[in-house]
């Protein structure tokens, strides 16, 4: 039997993970589980103030009760929303029941540690930041982290990789650790490049490629390209809304 062709477009995905007589079941299953379980854990423990093994045993009772023994992939429904959105439901409704009948086992009022997710998440001065947000801003990060990764692999494999340090220095360290972009003059010294405009250009490719890569990420995400679009956009209005959010603390 040759090797089956797992496809990349989400709701494909979806249905060939839910044809449980299907042989692209268990890959589809493996893809979908590679995609989502960093964002789901992330969300979890920052929503929950769990420890990360808790939150680890709890997706794995999520996976095998609600994906592998339930029929939760069989009722995803893309004329009902993203699946992210759904699988963000249907986590939610998970851990609440989980949580409730954890609680009537023990008599007890409630956990130490425990955030309802039906919550939002309160921040400084009585603000507060809705717990889909934050949901999205774990999505987000993820995609950040593989489209960076993507970008590097790609520009070392072609002989640029020192354009990729360029853009380390230059966009992703100010952008995720506040730190000062570092001088062209600086980076022609530290990566001997040939001069200050070599360190521009070399950026401009890196920005290149990390976009493409960054594209080909969401697309894994939606079903067909004019979506990546509209998902893109989605995320220059969150990051505009969370920055605004934020500013507002200072």
């Amino acid at each position: 039997m040759s090797e089956s062709i797992i496809p990349v477009t989400q709701w494909t995905l979806v249905s060939a993970a839910a044809s449980r007589d299907g042989q692209d079941h268990l890959p589809a299953l493996d893809t979908l589980l590679r995609q989502y379980l960093p964002v789901l854990r992330s969300y979890l423990i920052g929503v929950h103030r769990l420890r990360p093994d808790q939150v680890d045993d709890l997706l794995q009772d999520f996976i095998k009760d609600k994906l592998l023994l339930g029929d939760l992939l069989q009722r995803a429904d893309p004329q009902r929303g993203s699946f992210r959105n759904f699988l963000l439901a249907s986590v939610k409704r998970y851990v609440i029941s989980r949580h409730r009948y954890e609680n009537a086992a023990r008599r007890s009022p409630g956990e130490e540690g425990f955030v309802r997710l039906e919550e939002a998440i309160h921040v400084a001065d009585g603000r507060v930041i809705p717990a889909p947000v934050l949901f999205d801003m774990a999505w987000l990060h993820e995609v950040f982290r593989e489209a960076r990764e993507r970008a590097r692999q790609e520009l070392y494999e072609t002989g640029r990789g020192v354009f990729y340090e360029v853009f380390e220095a230059r966009v992703t360290h100010p952008s995720f650790n506040g730190d000062q972009p570092i001088p062209y003059e600086d980076l022609v010294k530290r990566l001997k490049l040939r001069s200050p405009t070599h360190a521009s250009n070399g950026l401009v490719t890196a920005k290149r490629v990390f976009e493409r890569q960054f594209r080909a990420v969401i697309r894994q995400y939606v079903s067909s390209d004019a979506e990546v679009d509209t998902e893109i956009a989605a995320i220059h209005t969150l990051l505009s809304t969370t920055r605004a959010q934020m500013a507002s603390l200072e």
